[in-house]
């Protein structure tokens, strides 16, 4: 019976090792895919790159009918968009423009 404990054991070794090995291959492709997903620096100037960066707008007030713009204190950064909202009472036309980040009001 020596012969059949010895077998077992090398089954229980061989188990072991093997549940061993997975677990270090799932660690590795987990950590490779983690690297994978991570945001990369922008090569010309090696900085990672920053979110958009919008200037301060005053208080406006219109009479009705009227049209206006209202500027920012300074124009946005890094913006290729932009999105103006309002009340659902509002019956005119907002616009927004990126690279100023002038609002037109109509």
């Amino acid at each position: 019976m020596k012969t059949g404990k010895k077998i077992n054991g090398y089954i229980i070794r061989s188990a072991a090792v093997a549940v061993l090995l997975s677990s270090a291959l799932i660690a590795f492709t987990s950590a490779v895919n983690l690297a994978a997903r991570m945001p990369r620096a922008h090569a010309q100037n090696n900085t990672s790159p920053t979110a958009p960066i919008l200037g301060n707008y005053p208080d406006t007030t219109l009479a009705l009918s009227d049209n206006t713009t209202v500027t920012p204190d300074a124009p946005p950064i890094n913006t290729t968009r932009i999105t103006v909202s309002t009340s659902t009472s509002f019956n005119g036309t907002l616009e927004g423009y990126p690279t100023t980040g002038v609002v037109r009001v109509t």
